[in-house]
């Protein structure tokens, strides 16, 4: 229990950040969409989601989506222009294969993996928000990742959602 409640509702997005739908392209700002799934309104959503194993990326389907609290946001700046609000302790698949924390990509000058690229991108800076409502997302499949669409670059960058750390530790 105690490895959920350190991580579970820790990694989180500034309710402003957008999901695109992979098959409609219709967008949602993350809040909208834990505010309809309250009401029982929630759209079924896909969206696009990386397998590790195989390298390829896939549609997969938006499963649940939830607030996790007032936290101390984030804005962080890639070198290729995307820009992410999100928690400092937030997830992105990097160049190395592996799942790194904001800050630790950050300081270590960590390449953070692209969809459409093989260099990747660095974090160019990170600018502290302040307090603000932040959200989580879970996924259906068993790869529990999401991609972040950046629609001025098209890029994706693979972010780990809530519960995909908590499977590997039981």
């Amino acid at each position: 229990i105690m490895p959920f409640a350190s991580y579970g509702f820790n990694k989180c997005l500034s309710g402003d950040t957008v999901f695109y739908d992979a098959v409609s392209d219709q967008s949602w700002k993350i809040s909208e969409l834990a505010e309809l799934k309250l009401s029982n309104n929630m759209p079924s959503l896909k969206l696009w989601s990386k397998d590790l194993i195989n390298n390829e990326w896939f549609v997969d389907t938006l499963q649940d989506v939830f607030y996790t609290g007032e936290k101390l946001v984030f804005k962080v700046k890639f070198d290729n222009g995307i820009i992410v609000e999100c928690t400092e302790n937030h997830m992105f698949l990097c160049s190395e294969g592996n799942f790194i924390e904001v800050r630790e990509i950050f300081e270590k000058k960590y390449k953070v993996e692209l969809s459409d690229s093989v260099f990747g991108t660095m974090i160019e800076s990170i600018t502290e928000l302040g307090l603000m409502s932040t959200f989580n997302c879970t996924m259906l499949s068993k790869h529990h990742n999401y991609a972040i669409v950046d629609k001025i670059t098209g890029s994706m960058i693979c972010s780990k959602n809530s519960h995909s750390y908590c499977y590997g530790l039981l």
